[in-house]
């Protein structure tokens, strides 16, 4: 009586299927069951086993009743899983405050299953170079093997405008505050978050000529803005100065005495 393993398949990553055999040379109406024929049926791979070939070793009793038993070993096939493709362009660089979307994790694979974005889309990143992650869990992990991609983004600063606001005052008047107006804030921020403040500044002083003066911005730094700045003027307006004639009194037939003057504004 021959008995030998059948050859069996399956996907990596699962367990080993129920081992069966064949046995040839019974006569009569004997089987296995009512020969009391017992069959073990064991293969050295198992889940962890990489894709392969591996034996199924068969073995039992060498007698049974009537019977001399010779054992055949099989084959075990651990089959790899379907590679999945994931194609994936170079993201579309971004502006800071722009979050992340379609144009960056536009990937696609030739599986069905689901696409998992790292970051998740929505989520707005600081502006530098950035490494995005795609995962790929397919609908069959069998027989399918999931996959993990990566591409860098590039997020680039914002522009920001800081303007000096014009201002105006009266010769002799100390210098006004020097008012800051921005433009191209992004996702409601304000001045507190920038690493650094611009200043404004002016020549003029409290002596300074009536005229028109630069109001200059220096400063401010930020990882996510570009900040450019534009100039304001100060203009010191003329003081208002009013001179009176004093008033005066001389007797009839008398000359004029000399007329006085009195300045206010000064």
């Amino acid at each position: 009586l021959v008995v030998t393993a059948t050859d069996a398949w399956r996907r990596e990553g699962q367990p080993n299927p129920t081992f069966s055999f064949a046995a040839v040379g019974w006569r009569g109406d004997d089987t296995a069951a009512s020969a009391g024929l017992t069959v073990t049926l064991i293969s050295a791979a198992g889940v962890t086993s990489f894709p392969g070939v591996y034996a199924i070793a068969a073995s039992g009793d060498a007698q049974l009743a009537n019977y001399n038993v010779s054992y055949v070993g099989g084959f075990l096939t651990v089959a790899g899983r379907e590679v999945s493709t994931v194609t994936w362009a170079t993201p579309v660089p971004i502006t800071y405050g722009t979050p992340l979307g379609a144009a960056q994790f536009n990937a696609v694979v030739d599986r069905a299953g689901t696409l998992h974005h790292d970051p998740p889309t929505g989520t707005v990143l600081p502006a530098g170079d950035h490494v995005l992650r795609v995962l790929f869990v397919p609908d069959d992990p069998i027989n399918v093997a999931g996959a993990e991609v990566v591409a860098d983004v590039t997020v680039m600063p914002a522009q920001l405008t800081v303007m000096a606001s014009d201002v105006t005052r009266v010769y002799g008047d100390a210098n006004p505050d020097l008012p800051l107006t921005y433009a191209g804030f992004r996702l409601e921020e304000g001045p507190a978050d920038l690493h650094a403040v611009p200043l404004a500044s002016t020549t003029a002083t409290t002596t300074s000529a009536t005229g028109v003066y630069p109001i200059t911005v220096t400063g401010g730094a930020a990882t996510n803005y570009t900040i450019a700045t534009v100039p304001g003027t100060l203009t010191i307006t003329p003081a208002e100065l009013i001179v009176r004639a004093d008033s005066a009194w001389r007797r009839v037939a008398q000359p004029n005495p000399a007329f006085g003057l009195s300045a206010m504004g000064w």
